[in-house]
């Protein structure tokens, strides 16, 4: 199974508070066992800094290591390429996305598979995406 994976989903690694957490950390067990490939923008880094050193005012230590897991884990970043900028802009306007969520969703359309979040207007565009919810009941 391949997935595309937004900010939204991983944040939960860091917020023990979360009661999404053992989804969370199924998925990451999945992924380190070969069960999922996953996909995200390298914007991801960015946005986990935000949240991890600034949101949660955590020890960038713990920032580090989360961004390390993920990628010892094997998750994959890409990088956007230039000539994607036109369909990007498409998604904002289409969806009314932020350029950040666009990219995650111009991921999920390129390599032909869902996108796992947690965020209320990616949700909408059914075509793409898919909550914690429909992943747990994807992976029973």
């Amino acid at each position: 199974m391949k997935l595309v994976v937004d900010s939204s989903i991983w944040a939960r690694l860091v917020d023990s508070s979360e009661s999404k957490v053992k989804l969370v950390n199924k998925l990451f067990e999945m992924i380190v066992g070969g069960k999922v490939n996953v996909l995200a923008p390298d914007l991801l880094q960015l946005e986990l800094a935000n949240l991890v050193v600034v949101g949660k005012k955590l020890p960038k230590i713990t920032l580090v290591k989360t961004i390390n897991n993920l990628i010892g884990a094997g998750l994959s970043f890409k990088r956007m390429e230039v000539d994607e900028i036109s369909e990007l802009a498409d998604l904002i306007v289409r969806y009314k996305l932020t350029s950040y969520d666009a990219c995650y969703l111009l991921l999920a359309k390129k390599y032909k598979c869902k996108m796992l979040t947690a965020d209320k207007q990616l949700l909408k565009v059914k075509k793409y995406c898919i909550s914690l919810a429909d992943f747990e009941r994807l992976i029973k």
